[in-house]
């Protein structure tokens, strides 16, 4: 049973939620500790996955050799539960924000994914035109007319880290998982042409006076 308990704790810091964000990382930040060495640019050593793998690795081999002192095919049986959870663990994460939400009809409801989430951009005559692919949920009752943002840090983009960038509306569905393309503009104080891609580290959402960053 001990075996087992550290072999379910391994595989809660390595597991990817729906979101793609690993539960370890949840966990540190709850905690008020970063998850990656380079705090700022979210780069460097990632702590909850480096444990969780040197965890999965021990408790592996200490479930693995007990399970064979009892059943020829105990290894086996071990390596497919690792690989079952790992694979249905972000439609399980899924579907306990609905039922969580299940009555919310606000913006904490919302949230953003960063699986297939990345941005294209161009700039000249000090604008900064983006073309977005977003992958959105809104996990509550009913339909939420918002405006979001991209977010962005200078590890991603230090020019577009620094772009003061026009928030737009979008209409969200109740219950639903989407992927967005949305077109966003951006001033900026130099002459420049620069094009190119980048990853989003999250989007604002903004609903009145509300906001939310995640």
């Amino acid at each position: 049973m001990i075996y087992l308990l550290f072999l379910l704790l391994s595989l809660f810091l390595i597991a990817i939620d729906h979101c793609g964000v690993s539960m370890g990382d949840h966990l540190f930040r709850a905690i008020g500790i970063s998850p990656w060495s380079n705090s700022e640019n979210h780069s460097g050593l990632h702590f909850p996955v480096i444990i969780g793998l040197l965890m999965l690795i021990i408790s592996g081999v200490l479930l693995t050799k007990h399970y064979r002192e009892r059943h020829s095919k105990g290894g086996r049986f071990v390596l497919i539960g690792v690989i079952g959870f790992l694979a249905v663990f972000p439609y399980l994460s899924s579907s306990a924000m609905m039922l969580v939400h299940h009555k919310n009809t606000g913006i904490t409801a919302l949230d953003y994914s960063q699986k297939g989430s990345s941005c294209r951009y161009a700039t000249q005559d000090n604008v900064v035109h983006m073309q977005c692919q977003l992958t959105l949920m809104n996990y509550g009752s009913e339909s939420k007319e918002v405006r979001i943002e991209p977010l962005f840090t200078e590890y991603d983009s230090g020019l577009l880290a620094s772009v003061n960038i026009k928030n737009e509306g979008i209409v969200m569905p109740r219950r639903s998982s989407r992927t967005y393309h949305i077109n966003f503009e951006g001033n900026v104080d130099d002459a420049l042409f620069v094009t190119g891609s980048t990853n989003i580290v999250g989007v604002k959402f903004i609903d009145g006076s509300q906001e939310k960053e995640t």
